[in-house]
């Protein structure tokens, strides 16, 4: 496959990475409030917007399981069965 209006090969470089937050929550004794979740085993209180969102934001998986996520459709892009749906068409437009 050719693209006519690329010079050079496309490609992707990382540098300098900042790694921040990344550990785990600490055990929660109360988790109230309509925007977070209590995570089953860790008893972590973390935001809803991480859950289903397939990372392990509770450290105990309960954020992306069966029961936390039967109202989403989870999509995981590494996956080629779930990525066949998002194939991006070739749009040649040089303008």
């Amino acid at each position: 496959m050719s693209y006519p209006c690329l010079s050079v090969p496309a490609g992707v470089a990382l540098d300098n990475i900042l790694f921040v937050d990344c550990d785990q929550p600490m055990p929660a004794t109360s988790c109230d409030g309509s925007t977070n979740f209590w995570c089953k085993k860790s008893r972590a209180c973390i935001n809803k917007k991480f859950v289903c969102d397939l990372s392990d934001d509770c450290g105990d998986m309960s954020d992306e399981d069966d029961a936390a996520c039967s109202g989403y459709t989870k999509y995981n892009f590494e996956d080629i069965d779930s990525a066949k749906y998002f194939i991006q068409g070739v749009v040649n437009d040089c303008t």
